[in-house]
C-alpha cells in the first residue's frame, strides 16, 4: 500500500540521545494548552519539551515505567506508571499529588497503559494491558474511586480516546489487531463493545489521536507505520518509516492542532513532528 504521506513529512522535533538530559525511550505523550510538549521515560521520568523543541526539562523521576499521560483542565497530569501498577498525579511543575490504584473487588489494575480524561464526567479511564483480561478502569476524579468499568475482554487493550462528543471511547487491541469502540451510556456505564476498524494483519497497533474532524489516527509499534481512518471506517496508511530514521517503534500520538502530529517512538531518544498540512 501506498502512504498519503512520503517520509519527507516527518521531522526530528526533539533528539535527547546525547544532552545532559536524556529522553530514556519516550512512550507516552501529550500537547498541553500552552502547546509544549510532554512525554515520559522507562525509569518513570517526567519530561516537558518546550513548544519550538529547543529546550527539554526533567520535572520528575519515579524509578517506574512511564507509559501514556493526559492532563485535565486544571492542568494536573495524569501518568500510567506500570512499574508501579498505578496512575500517578502531578502537578505542572511536577509535584507528586496523589496515586490511583485499580482495585475492584477481587480485580486489579496490573497493567496501566493508556489514559484518557473525561470532563463531561469528571471521570479518568486507563487501559489495562492483559493479553487476554478485562480492558478498561474508570477512575471517579471526585472521589477517586476506581471500578472495573469495562469488563469484556480484550486483547492488548493499549492505546484510547474520546469521540468528540465524549460519549464514545475508543480502544486500540494490539493483537487483534484493530480498534474497538465502547459507548458510554447515560449512567456513565459502558456498553457492548464494538468492531470500529481492523488493521491489516502482521501489524501491532499501539497509539491513538482524534482531531477536530473526528478522524482517528493509529500508531503501530511494528511495522513502523501510522493509519489514518477514513470515512469508511477502513485504516489507510498515512505514513511509513522503513528503515528506522525517523519513526522507530512509534507508540504514542498527539495532536497540537490539525496540521502538526507528535510521535514518540520507543525505539529512540526523540520525539518526531508529522506535518500533516497536505492532507487538507
Amino acid at each position: 500500500m501506498k502512504p498519503l504521506l512520503s517520509l519527507d513529512s516527518v521531522s526530528i522535533f526533539h533528539f535527547a540521545r546525547y544532552s545532559k538530559i536524556r529522553l530514556n525511550h519516550p512512550e507516552g505523550i501529550m500537547v498541553d494548552p500552552d502547546g509544549n510538549i510532554w512525554c515520559g521515560g522507562e525509569h518513570g521520568e517526567l519530561y516537558r519539551i518546550n513548544k519550538d523543541g529547543s529546550e527539554i526539562e526533567m520535572l520528575s523521576k519515579t524509578d517506574g515505567y512511564h507509559l501514556g499521560l493526559a492532563m485535565d483542565s486544571q492542568r494536573r497530569i495524569y501518568v500510567c506508571d506500570s512499574g508501579h501498577k498505578c496512575v500517578t498525579v502531578f502537578d505542572e511543575n511536577g509535584v507528586k499529588l496523589d496515586c490511583l490504584v485499580g482495585i475492584d473487588g477481587d480485580e486489579k489494575m496490573t497493567v496501566p497503559n493508556y489514559v484518557v480524561v473525561d470532563e463531561k464526567r469528571n471521570a479518568l479511564y486507563v487501559s489495562n494491558s492483559q493479553e487476554n483480561g478485562p480492558g478498561i478502569w474508570r477512575f471517579d476524579l471526585a472521589t477517586g474511586k476506581s471500578e472495573l468499568w469495562m469488563s469484556e475482554d480484550c486483547i492488548i487493550a493499549n492505546g484510547i480516546a474520546l469521540s468528540l462528543d465524549s460519549d464514545t471511547l475508543y480502544i486500540v487491541e494490539s493483537y487483534l489487531p484493530g480498534v474497538t469502540a465502547v459507548s458510554i451510556n447515560e449512567d456513565g456505564s459502558a456498553g457492548p463493545k464494538r468492531l470500529y476498524v481492523r488493521m491489516p494483519d502482521g501489524h501491532v497497533p499501539d497509539g491513538l489521536a482524534l482531531n477536530t474532524k473526528g478522524q482517528l489516527f493509529i500508531t503501530c509499534f511494528d511495522p513502523n507505520r501510522i493509519f489514518i481512518v477514513n470515512d469508511r471506517n477502513e485504516a489507510e496508511l498515512l505514513v511509513e518509516d522503513k528503515i528506522y530514521s525517523k519513526l522507530n517503534h512509534p507508540t504514542n500520538i498527539a495532536l497540537r492542532n490539525d496540521y502538526e502530529l507528535f510521535v514518540a517512538s520507543l525505539g529512540g531518544w526523540h520525539i518526531c513532528k508529522v506535518d500533516l498540512t497536505s492532507l487538507y
